[in-house]
């Protein structure tokens, strides 16, 4: 038209750069991690976390030169757009693979179980994955159709354990085509490793392999000796269409640097959390096989190279430095050991590879979780009572006793970090004043702390770019500019003594016009909690008249400040006492200070509270409170969930809860729980709306406050919703359910037979327990197996009574031939069932073991597995070393339930694993009188020396011989116990011991 503006022409649209194709490009692990979601195989998943590196995208190298691009997806897991665009890019082994599951592996599914006989027609997914292009690409890379259906069956696996052993089985097949080619890529371990739960076994397992690998040890007949026992229980093969035809003994091929980085990191995240004595293991690992893919020796590391490996060794440093979940301050031993193997590796290297500030600070916070050596201990007793705690010689010998200048091992790397050229920063600030020097060079309490990993610069700017909504607690290292200083005044409270010291440290931050933040106040609370249990444990301790030889909780008196939680005594002279203007409050009161004050509880602040709180009403008001938890979740937290009309509801407002609160909630729950045999009652049932109502938290009286309301049944039903894989919660409700109180009517447990005594219902309890934690592959961790060894005990002992006195029995419960059955199937099975679980906890066997010491070195050597191949140094040798807490425990188990082969196997046993005992011992508080403790009850009971009227005479003399020279084997064991002993043994333990003990033979 006339007047109409000239069409604008349009401009060519610019190619595509590659540098801007190859940003845009999804990971190939993406298109895997998407097709197992769409195939609902949830559990073979990577954690969802918007926070954790995607090394998918990235090297695992420091520094991240990531592109605009890549940064909305560095900290995000999976893909979510159309996965028939793997079709359109080049070929790629995790590609091919997710096609595979997605289109083929369904089919296959379907025509096995249905067991259809016209196969045919579902041929034309398979003929469109496996296309001529891919086909190619398999054959150039030696694999063809058979390895991807073995890749799916590994990474389809249920839990981890069947797939680490279904990774063994598929390790025996070798490719047919290209000789010196693994029949397992690298990104199937890789993949594997990223689940979010892998057990110790499972994780031997795949260390195992990786070891074989690296090594060019001929993987089909080294791996072959391992599945004796483990191929039954996997699955069938999926390729019974024919064998491979390659010679055996092909060689792995060299892992890549890139991955192998990639895969120790994830290896160290594993074994932190279920299996730190790995980490020696991996270190080992490191330092024999990183850098071997670069062609260079020690002796002529290019600069390049070195200044790779320095990164990566730093890097690897720090993340050891992280503290496991399984005893974070014991197992510190083995994160110190780990990374002194690291360092040694790196002065071997020509040049020496240097340490940077993020190395030396992972080994600053190894060395401040850990105890005080001799030196730091005499240190320690020479400070004054008075504040600040300087050195005080109080009598003339301490001048001429070389206690050294005060400095700890902490205090030295820091000076070691200041002499390599690093400036002291806000995180080192933090370390000395944990270490027993304040900012000032006043003198403080060397106190035992897990710091938090220093962040990177990078980091920082990912937390401006991707802020989290956790609270400030994340600042504890210092690099974030708002409430940098408070973090040291939180040091300062913890790095005290007394409560009024704490205290004290407290007023002072008011004083200097700074507003305490949430980690000043957890750490208040910490010493306000601790004192309180201290004053109660001094109070039981002074009406039992002292300690109890067997008790469990051991405090000695010669413990120094720092070394555990506990808060010391108050100064009795006036000159000595800090003067602080109002007494330390109490919990409550300071908490309702702090939420006038507008601050709220970080999630470690509010699980500390609420498990330690000292009533039911002080737990619902710290979570009532708490704004960063849903009102639909504290309903179905506080609500009776028995007359619940709709459980998956209640069940999404559970899983909404922070697992740690949750966690701490159960603990509460089970601690506070009374015995009750009432059973409450409504006129209606609870409908989803009242679940939902907010009247739950803001006038109405929660359930739970009730006093007739069955705690613990509400902490099975609330467990029985969420499902929880957390083993603190499950270990609480062992802890609960041993205490024996009845359970009401519940739609998740039923409480049994009343007629039974509460020892053995409670040991049913325990059971009941334990079964649903193997439903959800949660295995016991060393608490939990504690729990069962006493639960067990006391069953065993009102069973031997019931046995022993059926008459009164029968008169106090009416049914004797009933409890008479329960008793006796305590006494049966107890022996197994414990024995079993202790083989669970430990991956050993005490029979087998035992067998192998009588029959000698010949049978240890064929039972062993190696099958004549190299020997396996980097594998751990006990999934987890029991504490010689849980070792007495078992021994009076056995002991009781007149179970002398046992016991002999648990001496065998103990002295296998003397090694491995003697460093959790030295760990652990009178851990060595634990082990010479338990020898003590090995005897007793063998020769049932309590027994004194002689009703029943114990083992037979060649098993008693048999076991001594066991103990006298052990030298540092101090030989068999003596008759001292023993007595003091039988005195300390009373009613301890049995009245009588079946006469039958040993189970």
């Amino acid at each position: 038209m006339v007047g109409d503006p000239p069409a604008k022409k349009r401009r060519k649209a610019k190619p595509t750069s590659q540098r801007t194709q190859k940003a845009r490009r999804v990971a190939p692990s993406e298109y895997l991690i998407a097709a197992l979601q769409a195939l609902g195989y949830h559990h073979a998943l990577p954690p969802q976390s918007p926070h954790k590196k995607n090394l998918s995208y990235i090297s695992p190298l420091p520094p991240h030169n990531v592109t605009r691009q890549q940064e909305k997806r560095v900290f995000k897991v999976g893909y979510h757009g159309p996965l028939s665009g793997a079709e359109g890019v080049r070929p790629t082994l995790p590609g091919i693979l997710a096609q595979y599951l997605l289109y083929v592996y369904p089919i296959l599914q379907l025509i096995q179980r249905a067991n259809m006989a016209k196969k045919r027609r579902h041929d034309a997914p398979l003929f469109a994955v496996f296309e001529d292009k891919n086909l190619a690409y398999l054959r150039s890379r030696g694999f063809d159709v058979q390895d991807v259906m073995a890749w799916a069956w590994i990474l389809t696996a249920e839990d981890a354990d069947l797939a680490s052993f279904r990774l063994l089985i598929a390790s025996k097949q070798p490719s047919r085509d290209v000789a010196g080619v693994a029949p397992l890529p690298t990104f199937v371990v890789l993949f594997l490793l990223r689940r979010e739960r892998i057990s110790a076994r499972a994780l031997k397992t795949i260390l195992t392999y990786v070891w074989y690998r690296l090594e060019g040890v001929p993987i089909r007949s080294s791996l072959a000796t391992l599945l004796a026992t483990s191929t039954e229980a996997v699955g069938p093969e999926p390729w019974s269409g024919g064998e491979h035809t390659a010679q055996p003994g092909l060689m792995a091929p060299a892992i890549g640097e890139t991955s192998l980085i990639t895969m120790i990191v994830r290896l160290i995240r594993h074994a932190r959390r279920v299996c730190p004595q790995a980490l020696l293991r991996i270190s080992e690992l490191v330092t024999s096989h990183l850098g071997r893919s670069s062609g260079v020796g020690p002796e002529d590391l290019l600069p390049e190279t070195t200044s790779r490996l320095a990164r990566v060794y730093n890097r690897i440093l720090s993340l050891l430095s992280e503290p496991s979940s399984v005893n974070p301050y014991i197992a510190m031993s083995y994160h110190q050991r780990a990374q002194f193997k690291l360092i040694r590796r790196m002065a071997e290297y020509n040049p020496p590879l240097p340490v940077s500030r993020e190395g030396y600070r992972g080994v600053i916070r190894v060395q401040l979780a850990h105890g005080k050596t001799a030196t730091e201990t005499l240190w320690a007793s020479r400070k004054a009572t008075s504040w600040p705690p300087w050195k005080r010689e109080r009598l003339g010998i301490d001048a001429e006793t070389d206690c050294g200048d005060g400095g700890t091992r902490a205090t030295e790397a820091i000076s070691r970090m200041q002499e390599a050229g690093y400036s002291s920063r806000d995180p080192e600030k933090l370390a000395r004043i944990y270490a027993g020097w304040d900012t000032d060079d006043s003198p403080t309490i060397q106190t035992r702390h897990i710091l938090s990993r220093a962040r990177t610069n990078h980091e920082v700017e990912r937390d401006e770019q991707y802020p989290r909504d956790e609270g400030p607690e994340h600042n504890e290292n210092g690099n974030c500019n708002e409430h940098r200083g408070n973090f040291l005044w939180a040091a300062r409270v913890r790095a005290t003594r007394t409560v009024q010291e704490a205290w004290a440290c407290f007023l002072s931050l008011e004083d200097a016009d700074l507003r305490p933040t949430p980690e000043v106040y957890h750490a208040m609370f910490e010493k306000l909690v601790y004192h309180r249990l201290g004053r109660h444990r001094r109070k039981a301790k002074h009406i039992t008249g002292g300690q109890d030889m067997l008790s469990d909780e051991i405090e000695p008196d010669n413990m120094s400040p720092g070394d555990g939680r506990e808060v010391s005594h108050v100064p009795v002279a006036p000159h000595e006492a800090v003067y602080v203007r109002s007494d330390p409050p109490g919990v409550v009161d300071l908490f309702e200070q702090m939420v006038r004050d507008g601050l709220r509880p970080s999630t470690s602040c509010l699980t500390f509270l609420v498990k330690y709180a000292e009533t039911m009403e002080s737990a619902v008001k710290f979570l009532a409170t708490n704004s960063s938890i849903s009102i639909g979740s504290l309903s179905a937290m506080f609500l009776d969930l028995s007359f619940l009309s709709d459980r998956e509801t209640a069940a999404q407002h559970l899983r909404a809860i922070p697992e740690k609160v949750f966690s701490a909630f159960i603990q509460v729950l089970c601690r506070t729980a009374i015995p009750t045999t009432h059973n409450p009652t409504f006129k209606h049932s609870v409908s989803t709306q009242i679940v939902l109502d907010r009247a739950i938290a803001a006038s109405a009286r929660p359930r739970v406050l009730d006093p007739q309301f069955d705690r613990l049944r509400h902490a099975f039903d609330l467990m029985a919703l969420r499902k929880p894989t957390y083993r603190p919660a499950w270990n609480a409700l062992l802890r609960g359910s041993s205490r024996g109180m009845l359970v009401s009517n519940s739609r998740t447990l039923s409480s049994g037979p009343e007629f039974r005594p509460k020892e053995v219902r409670a040991w049913d309890l325990i059971q009941n327990v334990v079964s649903q934690m193997r439903d959800l592959n949660v295995d016991i961790d060393e608490e939990a197996f504690h729990i069962l060894c006493l639960g067990l005990e006391h069953a065993a002992f009102t069973s031997l009574e019931i046995i022993s006195s059926k008459e009164d029995r029968a008169a106090k419960m009416g049914d004797l031939p009933k409890v008479e059955h329960s008793a006796n199937k305590v006494l049966q099975d107890g022996a197994n069932y414990i024995k079993s679980s202790f083989d669970a906890l430990t991956g050993t066997s005490l029979v087998a073991i035992s067998a192998e010491r009588k029959l000698g070195e010949h049978v240890q050597q064929q039972t062993s597995g190696t099958g004549g191949l190299p020997a396996l140094p980097l594998l751990p040798t006990l999934l987890s070393t029991p504490p010689p807490i849980n070792l007495h425990a078992l021994a009076r188990v056995l002991g009781g339930l007149s179970d002398f082969r046992g016991l002999a196997d648990l001496a065998a046993w103990m002295a296998k694993f003397a090694s491995d005992i003697d460093v959790v011992a030295r760990e652990k508080r009178r851990g060595r009188k634990k082990v010479r403790l338990t020898l003590t009850a090995v005897r007793v009971y063998l020769e049932h020396s309590w027994d004194v009227e002689e009703v029943y005479t114990g083992a037979d003399g060649d098993l008693i011989d048999e076991v001594r020279g066991i103990v006298d084997s052990v030298d540092h064991w101090g030989g068999w116990p003596d008759d001292e002993e023993v007595e003091a043994y039988c005195l300390s333990s009373g009613a301890h011991f049995p009245r009588l003990v079946v006469t039958k033979e040993p189970l």
